[in-house]
């Protein structure tokens, strides 16, 4: 096929006097003994070009702006899970790898960001 394939689009619903509506994705919790479920989030590979882009967000806002939480549970018997945040690799002789880049937010408060 040609072109560009289908798109998948997956929203809330909208509100104009409280809170606009809930999405959730998430796997059910596993028996005694197994492990529960994986969850990936990912784009393809391609032959020629660039792969896609994740872009995880949230909005502006004239009180708060949103946050963005990454967590990892607690384990009551065994080692606690790993974060790891890597960038991409470059195999081509004079171009340069990703950069991972953490920056905390302007602030008129000399205190903060």
């Amino acid at each position: 096929m040609n072109g560009y394939a289908g798109n998948v689009n997956i929203s809330s619903g909208f509100s104009r006097l409280a809170w606009s509506g809930h999405v959730a994705i998430e796997t059910p919790n596993s028996g005694s003994d197994g492990t529960s479920g994986f969850l990936v989030t990912r784009t393809g590979t391609t032959s020629s070009g660039s792969s896609g882009y994740i872009n995880l967000l949230t909005s502006s806002a004239p009180e708060s702006g949103g946050g963005v939480s990454v967590d990892v549970g607690v384990s009551n018997q065994g080692d606690g899970g790993n974060i790891s945040v890597i960038s991409g690799s470059a195999i081509k002789n004079g171009v340069l790898g990703g950069n991972i880049v953490l920056a905390s937010g302007n602030s008129s408060n000399i205190n903060y960001g």
